[in-house]
């Protein structure tokens, strides 16, 4: 009896890891990449820069750990192996580490800057600017809304502004594919799970009877209304769990520090509509600007969308 009780306390001891996982299930980051500084963090991930050992390649790495960090960046690395266009960084590989539960993207390192920090580092933005830079942000949400994805967290710290001031969307952790979805159906789509940077979402996020696709149309319009010098304040909610008078930001007014051209202000201000349904789609004028069509078509990744527009002429 004691040898057995002996030989029960040897196996207690060994790691549980060694008695669930395989060797070749592990993976250390470290013999095929140098990582460096941070670039950015979230709730389930972290961003950091690095350089490739075997080329000297400079990449992206965003780092989660545990079953929930680790199953939201597989989707996201799926999500993103379907952006096929330069508005999005490629993607180069994932790596799973199954003995610390760690998973790993790679991805392209963008030069650049936040548009946050753009913001907050420019004194005045001029509005020919200001203008590039919404029809940059409706082709973008144009491209991901006629792929039926949703975006939701289209905020300044999610874009990088590169050095000729072309707009590339990061982080599709919470991003939402879907499936099944008819050309044209996508903002029949109700959400429930209350997600987004809460100074930048949308009223309609808070309310108990769900959200659609507009959220993006929504952080269009947040997004034009701080490059034309505004501020946004965390939202509160009232103890009923709705969105405080405070939050209904703007109230489709869109001030700027110099005058903007009707076209886009009144633009801007259909985005910040508090109604959802009377926000525009990617099916309206603006989206469909001559414009913001050529900056779609301007690469060949941009043939689908292309080839919709032609089906509905």
């Amino acid at each position: 009896m004691r040898k057995k009780r002996m030989m029960l306390k040897k196996q207690l001891s060994v790691p549980l890891t060694d008695l669930l996982v395989k060797p070749e299930d592990a993976y250390d980051i470290s013999t095929e990449y140098e990582i460096h500084s941070q670039l950015g963090f979230g709730t389930y991930s972290q961003v950091k820069s690095a350089t490739r050992i075997s080329d000297g390649s400079k990449v992206a790495i965003k780092i989660s750990s545990g079953s929930s960090g680790v199953a939201l960046l597989q989707k996201e690395k799926s999500l993103m192996e379907s952006l096929t266009c330069p508005f999005f960084p490629q993607i180069f590989d994932f790596k799973l580490d199954k003995v610390w539960n760690k998973a790993y993207l790679i991805m392209e390192k963008i030069p650049g800057e936040s548009l946050d920090s753009y913001i907050k580092n420019s004194d005045k933005i001029p509005v020919e600017t200001i203008e590039a830079f919404i029809n940059q942000l409706c082709a973008i949400i144009k491209y991901l809304h006629c792929n039926n994805i949703c975006h939701r967290d289209l905020k300044p710290q999610n874009i990088i502004v590169t050095k000729d001031n072309t707009l590339r969307l990061l982080d599709f952790n919470i991003s939402k594919k879907i499936k099944d979805s008819a050309k044209g159906t996508i903002m029949s789509e109700v959400f429930y799970t209350q997600i987004s940077t809460p100074q930048y979402a949308a009223p309609e996020v808070y309310s108990t009877a769900g959200y659609t696709p507009a959220i993006d149309i929504w952080g269009i319009g947040i997004i034009g209304y701080l490059l034309c010098g505004g501020i946004v304040t965390t939202c509160d909610l009232t103890n009923s769990g709705e969105i405080s008078q405070e939050k209904i930001i703007f109230k489709g007014h869109v001030e700027s520090y110099h005058p903007l051209p009707r076209r886009l202000r009144t633009f801007l201000c259909s985005c910040l509509n508090e109604d959802p349904n009377l926000r525009p789609t990617v099916e309206d004028d603006y989206f469909n600007s001559d414009i913001v069509i050529s900056i779609l078509t301007a690469s060949k990744s941009f043939e689908k969308i292309d080839e919709e527009n032609k089906e509905d002429e």
